[in-house]
């Protein structure tokens, strides 16, 4: 896996590429987010930090609950934002709400 294939900043991805996402690369976070919501729009600054501290070695995405319903429904996403952990293609952890970087990348150094 070429470095250069990670981005540097959390991109919003379509249901239709979540498996794929998630077979390409080892270690995926997937922030569960709504457009014009004011949670979700005050964490997009520390998704992307962390997606910039990290980009050689995980894959941050986002996904829009609106725009993509069966996942929504699939993963039982009732609050925002909701953030979940994948290792080699299976959920290992997740967390609700507008957290602190420090809580959001404490977790995810526990999978490196």
């Amino acid at each position: 896996m070429k470095p250069n294939s990670f981005n540097k900043k959390a991109i919003f991805i379509r249901e239709e590429d979540f498996d794929q996402i998630l077979e390409e690369y080892p270690l995926v976070v997937v922030v569960f987010v709504i457009s014009g919501c004011d949670l979700s729009d005050r964490i997009r600054p520390i998704i992307n930090k962390l997606a910039n501290e990290y980009f050689s070695r995980v894959k941050v995405v986002k996904i829009d609950i609106k725009k993509n319903q069966q996942i929504t429904q699939k993963f039982e996403i009732a609050c925002l934002p909701n953030i979940f952990y994948f290792k080699h293609g299976k959920r290992v952890n997740n967390l609700v709400g507008l957290l602190p970087y420090e809580v959001i990348r404490d977790k995810l150094e526990e999978l490196l």
